[in-house]
């Protein structure tokens, strides 16, 4: 009997922890809160002249999810416009998001994307390269207006 509610008891904590997750807004939770390939930075007046006139915010959830979408959606209009072999794939990117209010009390994010990991301190350091060409790229979004603008991609070296 003690082997069986042993049994029980395990079987129990391994679908707790493993099983499917059949609630969507956890799994939207756990899609943003665990993406190993963002990282919230802060906002400095040095950030290369980024948004340089605003001041620094944070992000809640919606706010994630927001820029996460009109991210997808800037990247799918500019794949619209080029060859398959010139397309970018966001999942094979990371992203630096900085978050800002702009001089309107706008929610801005500047969101700066790169597929090679080269500084193993990226999640604290902003990482700022010359060409490398769609490996590197950023845009600017505003949650206020719900719109993306100033998508730059590096030229290539």
């Amino acid at each position: 009997m003690k082997r069986i509610l042993i049994l029980l008891f395990l079987i129990a904590i391994f679908n707790d922890c493993c099983g499917q997750n059949n609630n969507p807004k956890k799994k939207q939770i756990g899609i943003i809160a665990l993406d190993t390939t963002i990282a919230l930075m802060p906002f400095e007046k040095d950030n290369y002249g980024v948004l340089k006139n605003n001041k620094s915010t944070k992000l809640n959830y919606k706010e994630l999810q927001m820029v996460t979408e009109l991210l997808s959606k800037c990247i799918k209009q500019r794949n619209s416009e080029f060859t398959l072999k010139n397309n970018i794939e966001l999942k094979k990117y990371y992203k630096q998001y900085v978050a800002t209010i702009n001089s309107k009390g706008e929610k801005e994010v500047w969101v700066n994307c790169f597929c090679y990991l080269w500084d193993t301190e990226w999640r604290k350091n902003l990482i700022r390269v010359a060409d490398g060409g769609k490996c590197y790229f950023n845009v600017k979004i505003n949650l206020s207006r719900q719109i993306y603008y100033e998508l730059i991609i590096n030229g290539e070296g």
